[in-house]
């Protein structure tokens, strides 16, 4: 297929096609000839339980990311993604039922001038457009979305019993979007029933998470009594990146996928221990164990025998070697 006209500056950080050899009857912006049903019932379904309007809009970016002019022919399968990465396109492509992504970090981070080839990020979107696969990012709506956000998932991680949570990071103010009883924003603060070992909370993640292994990082006061028998009462977590969310509360753990030599370093020496799992191995298992799950109840709740399916080639960039 020839892509005819592109425009990327009308609407910051999305794309949308004007012309396309393969959709003859997109003539106007938002105007395709087919519907895209999949994708605008896949788009209804995560605003209703993850609203963006949760999202820390002020530097992320979310929702519509990319609205191929036309639909594949065949398209009843959603395929979610933590990263839209050339491999995972691949995947996408050579599954014709596939006609919508999900996709946990926007592929469209900032503003884009141009869209070539040139480029594997941009590739990937005329790439996707060309196929007629729509993108969609909830990033940190997903994140940020009480009681059944990334974190909240992350926490029932841990193999114990919880008796307290408390958003880390809440929305301010009028920002507060959903009035539903909940402090919505990121991170979770979690107080557990009963103090827990740190060995005892490391396996319980790998086990749950299915990693072998995770990075730690012992408070200095385990150092200097040789053991971990204190127990952890209070965990903070974010998942991700979390360390500029998890520094604003004082807890016996960090739990996050990533932090830097130097903020595991304050950590510790605040009296903090560290778990590291690395950035996606917070947030892959979200996306089988709660989004697929939920968007399967919802498409038979609209009468749509639309499919669900998790990436198999997404994966974290970092092995072990």
């Amino acid at each position: 297929m020839t892509l005819r006209r592109i425009v990327t500056g009308a609407v910051r950080g999305t794309v949308t096609l004007l012309y396309s050899d393969a959709a003859p009857g997109v003539s106007i912006v938002g105007q395709a000839r087919f519907p895209n049903h999949l994708f605008k019932t896949t788009v209804a379904a995560l605003e209703r339980r993850f609203p963006t309007v949760l999202a820390s809009r002020s530097w992320d970016n979310v929702g519509i990311l990319l609205e191929a002019p036309h639909e594949r022919v065949e398209a009843d399968r959603v395929l979610l993604t933590i990263d839209l990465t050339t491999a995972v396109y691949h995947e996408a492509a050579s599954d014709p039922r596939i006609g919508a992504i999900v996709a946990y970090h926007p592929p469209i981070f900032r503003g884009l001038k141009q869209l070539t080839l040139a480029d594997p990020k941009q590739a990937i979107l005329l790439n996707c457009a060309a196929r007629g696969i729509s993108v969609y990012s909830p990033h940190t709506a997903w994140d940020n979305q009480a009681a059944i956000g990334n974190a909240d998932w992350l926490a029932g991680n841990l193999g114990s019993l919880v008796a307290k949570t408390e958003t880390i990071d809440p929305i301010q103010g009028a920002a507060q979007p959903c009035d539903d009883g909940h402090v919505h924003g990121t991170g979770r603060l979690v107080t557990l029933s009963q103090p827990e070992a740190l060995s005892t909370l490391v396996a319980n993640l790998k086990a749950n998470l299915g990693l072998q292994y995770v990075r730690v990082a012992k408070a200095i006061k385990y150092h200097e009594n040789g053991s971990d028998h204190e127990g952890i009462r209070t965990v903070a977590i974010c998942a991700g990146s979390g360390a500029s969310v998890l520094t604003k509360s004082k807890a016996d753990l960090f739990l996050t996928g990533e932090m830097s030599h130097h903020e595991v370093l304050a950590a510790i020496e605040d009296q903090t221990s560290v778990i590291l799992c690395e950035h996606t191995n917070t947030e892959r298992g979200f996306l089988s164990q709660v989004i697929k799950p939920y968007l399967l109840d919802e498409f038979k709740k609209a009468g749509a025998a639309y499919d669900v399916r998790c990436s198999q080639v997404d994966r974290d960039p970092l092995e072990q070697a």
